[in-house]
């Protein structure tokens, strides 16, 4: 789970090298009923994956422009590959924020206010609330979980990928069908996908990952803490074991505020369902404990440094977009998120332009700009691909070449310039959106939640 836009943890996970070779795509869709565009598939789906993005706000309701360009710029790109993707989110009105605080520790059904003080200081109430176990309210970030769980029950996928909002497909790796980059990466790192079928993500800075902190669990509650993870960013096996792995983590949300060293209010504060991820793969006795593995480095701590991946061969999975990983998660403060968030919208306007001339092709340059992170990788690089997304409707929207890279900067860097592209990442939203949106069923639960027992 990312942190808030004022939190600023700087590692990240490994990251997967995709290579920039175009792949040609199987972009043929059909509507369900519901509206929701589904790519098509073939007869045996062992091997088709599932990429999963869930936020309380849909897309068109977000905040922050940055949730809308990575929407529109990741659409595309499952579109250019034939993978399945659906945006769950959650049925009732979005936040509205009141002066009212109620303890973070305590279990609120649906009959009362759900309200509560983030550790960020705004007392926040919302009528869009994870409805967890025994109907106990939780911070809607727990229902990433929940929305795994229904993907896996109801979407028959060989793999999820869930991911983050502010995390999007490698710029510099359009071309390349993460459906067959996953496979690889696994096996070059020796992950047997049957056993441990929930992979994740070294990328850190977790909240448990301080460098004081292993010693001082270790020697008050026995924990010994395997890994240093984000939970924003994952793997899971399609499997009955992938789905006990991910239940297992559904039910922490019920565990003893207590049971966290650190002392977080897990169920309503940050870092929600991240701290109870660090939990299950620390402690040995835990009933899915052995589940659980994480890349790239699964016998080490913190997966390294971005010059540990500077070759393409040296394959990762999700870091910080200099990790050059197969996906760049751009967790971090609001600049962190701004400026990746404006290149997400520079990438996707470039490619709907070539859609609007319809051209056969396009090619991507990016120039290295002058502002600060303008030597970072994925800022300088060409490449050339079929325009496979391409459709009437995104056709339609007419979007004109952006200009070059560098006055989508930092906020205070050619904002009024920024602000001219965002309507058409709005419109692109609204042709984008009603392919891939699914709604969390009020009604849903994870199988046996009646039997898990209220929090203490």
């Amino acid at each position: 789970t990312s942190a808030p836009a004022t939190s600023a943890p700087a590692t990240s996970a490994p990251a997967t090298s995709a290579p920039a070779t175009s792949a040609p795509a199987t972009s043929a869709t059909s509507a369900s009923s519901a509206g929701i565009e589904t790519a098509a598939r073939p007869a045996t789906t062992a091997e088709r994956g599932l990429v999963l993005f869930f936020g309380h706000e849909r897309p068109s309701e977000a905040r922050n422009q940055y949730v809308k360009s990575a929407f529109v710029y990741n659409a595309l790109y499952v579109k250019q590959h034939g993978i399945q993707m659906k945006y769950m989110t959650l049925a009732g009105e979005p936040y509205d924020r009141y002066d009212h605080l109620r303890d973070p520790d305590s279990c609120f059904t649906k009959d009362r206010d759900f309200c509560y003080m983030p550790a960020w200081g705004q007392s926040v109430c919302s009528k869009r609330f994870c409805v967890g176990p025994n109907g106990c309210l939780l911070h809607p970030a727990w229902c990433k979980i929940k929305a795994t769980l229904y993907a896996m029950d109801h979407l028959d996928p060989g793999w999820v990928l869930p991911m983050d909002l502010d995390s999007v497909f490698r710029f510099d790796g359009f071309g390349a069908s993460v459906e067959k980059v996953i496979p690889t990466m696994l096996d070059s790192m020796g992950v047997d996908f049957e056993a441990t079928p929930f992979v994740a993500s070294q990328e850190g800075a977790g909240y448990w990952c301080d460098i004081k902190l292993p010693v001082e669990i270790t020697n008050k509650t026995g924990f010994k803490i395997r890994w240093c993870l984000n939970s924003g960013v994952n793997i899971v096996k399609g499997t009955a074991l992938g789905r006990r792995a991910v239940h297992a983590w559904w039910k922490s949300s019920m565990d003893d505020v207590a049971s966290n060293p650190l002392g977080y209010h897990f169920r309503l504060d940050h870092p929600w369902e991240q701290d109870r991820l660090h939990y299950i793969t620390s402690l040995d006795t835990h009933e899915a404990y052995g589940l659980f593995t994480a890349i790239p480095k699964p016998d080490e701590f913190y997966m390294g440094t971005p010059h540990d991946y500077k070759d393409a061969t040296d394959l990762c999975f999700s870091n910080h977009p200099w990790y050059r990983c197969t996906v760049n998660h751009f967790f971090g403060d609001v600049h962190t998120k701004t400026y990746w968030g404006n290149r997400s919208m520079h990438m996707a306007a470039s490619l709907l332009h070539g859609c609007a001339i319809r051209n056969k092709t396009v090619r991507i340059h990016h120039p290295e700009g002058e502002h600060s992170l303008g030597a970072i990788p994925q800022n300088e690089f060409d490449m050339e691909f079929p325009l496979d997304f391409c459709d009437d409707e995104l056709a339609g929207l007419d979007v004109p070449l952006p200009p070059d890279n560098p006055v989508f900067g930092f906020q205070n860097e050619n904002y009024s310039v920024v602000f001219e592209w965002e309507s058409y990442m709005e419109a692109a939203v609204g042709v984008l959106e009603p392919r891939h949106i699914l709604v969390l069923p009020d009604d849903y639960g994870p199988d046996d939640s009646a039997n898990i027992p209220p929090p203490p």
